[in-house]
């Protein structure tokens, strides 16, 4: 009798054991790590928007500032995941909440946002979410194992008037459970 409770106490430490990662909140990584680098940018007088599609061609949508490059960039891939075996928040079966939002810049900041396909197991709980100044969508339940990410395109407003230059413009990507 005290060797099978041995044996049962054992299993129940290492079921613990492996479950002390659930802990663990979503996970959302970036990569490229920052935003995408537009390169050195020659301003007007007058403010202007290039826009960055989801596969990294940029394109100058509004005003007179010049571009120095003409090379696409690596848009932001966005990867989510719960990591291995989240039964602590029940990943596996809880939908999740993802906001993307622009962080102020008063010389570049993000003013649209465009969202790809997603890829691996994420899938939209309702519709693809429109372009938008922010993004707030629904995930389906990631999965025991549950990994996938999606790309973002952006509209990126400079300000003119200022010198030429390479300037910086940045985001926040966040997920929740709901």
């Amino acid at each position: 009798m005290t060797v099978r409770l041995l044996v049962i106490a054992a299993v129940l430490w290492a079921l613990t054991a492996l479950a002390a990662p659930a802990h663990a909140q979503i996970a959302v990584q970036y990569s490229p790590t920052g935003s995408p680098a537009l390169g050195r940018i020659v301003r007007d007088s007058g403010a202007s928007t290039f826009t960055i599609s989801t596969s990294g061609a940029v394109t100058r949508t509004s005003g007179s500032a010049i571009r120095l490059s003409s090379a696409s960039v690596t848009p932001p891939t966005i990867t989510i995941s719960c990591g291995f075996l989240n039964l602590d928040n029940l990943c596996a079966l809880r939908q999740v909440r993802v906001t993307v939002q622009a962080v102020s810049n008063s010389n570049a900041q993000i003013t649209k946002f465009y969202v790809s396909s997603l890829l691996g197991n994420l899938l939209y709980a309702g519709q693809t979410p429109p372009a938008g100044p922010s993004m707030t969508f629904d995930l389906k339940p990631l999965g025991l194992l549950g990994t996938g990410s999606f790309t973002l395109g952006m509209d990126v407003w400079i300000s003119g008037g200022l010198t030429s230059g390479t300037y910086t413009f940045d985001y926040v990507v966040t997920a929740t459970f709901i």
